[in-house]
């Protein structure tokens, strides 16, 4: 139904965190896929004692074979806690690497096509050479997680440039500023010409939590969840429907500053 990619430009700005917390307020009644596409390698399967296979290389593996139609996706997911799906990406950057590399983008088109679920794609750092960045250029949304301090944004702003010159967010793209700093979102737009998408507030228990392997269900009633719920029910609106003016105020969707607390 949709493709979200959430990922990050440099540093670690809790782009994982970002992705998590999405998935936990999607609006209901679907419960989004977590697919970990992140070039340098998943954390989700020791973060949460899963397993790492089934995951991105066996998926990849079977889409290399054409085995991804119908229910055979669900053969390479695990579940979280609380039933959300995940396709775990991997003990190693070289797995993970080599399997997005052969078949990341045509994954990310099969995920994208389907009309029963909608995929939350944590792709990590997006640098020129990530092949994470084809699942980018596929998505219906983009969205770049940086903090607002200018050496991290300088960066953030010139890679979602390039993503969207590119054909990626057909839907949406923006920047979800992460963590206290010096720019505001109204700033960060009129200076940079990007959109933002959201502020995300600041909650180091909740962001912790995720951080360590915590119940997303659990943080339903935490400021991030509640916070992510409205970028959750923007991004779901634009990738389903028709696009919401870029001059949405961003803190109608998110509000305040951001966790501190980092994820990747």
């Amino acid at each position: 139904m949709s493709l979200v990619a959430v990922g990050s430009a440099r540093a670690a700005p809790g782009a994982t965190t970002l992705a998590l917390a999405l998935a936990a307020a999607w609006p209901e009644p679907r419960q989004p896929m977590i697919w970990e596409a992140d070039a340098d390698g998943g954390v989700l399967a020791a973060r949460y004692r899963l397993g790492d296979r089934p995951g991105l290389v066996t998926a990849s593996a079977a889409a290399r074979r054409g085995e991804l139609a119908g229910d055979g996706l669900w053969e390479h997911t695990q579940r979280l806690p609380g039933g959300a799906p995940v396709i775990v990406g991997g003990e190693s950057a070289a797995g993970a690497h080599a399997a997005l590399n052969a078949v990341g983008g045509e994954l990310a088109r099969l995920l994208r096509e389907r009309p029963d679920v909608d995929t939350i794609a944590d792709v990590g750092r997006l640098s020129p050479s990530s092949p994470a960045t084809r699942v980018a250029e596929t998505a219906d949304v983009v969205l770049v997680a940086t903090r607002p301090v200018l050496e991290e944004l300088r960066h953030a702003a010139y890679r979602l440039h390039a993503l969207t010159a590119a054909g990626a967010g057909a839907a949406a793209a923006g920047l979800a500023l992460v963590g206290p700093g010096h720019y505001d979102a109204a700033s960060v737009s009129d200076d940079l010409g990007v959109t933002v998408l959201a502020e995300i507030p600041a909650d180091p228990r909740a962001a912790g939590a995720l951080t360590h392997g915590g119940r997303l269900k659990s943080l339903r009633r935490s400021t991030l969840i509640r916070a992510a719920r409205g970028l959750a029910e923007e991004l779901r609106a634009r990738a389903a429907g028709p696009a919401v003016p870029d001059d949405a105020s961003p803190q109608a969707v998110g509000g305040g500053a951001a966790p501190e607390a980092e994820a990747t």
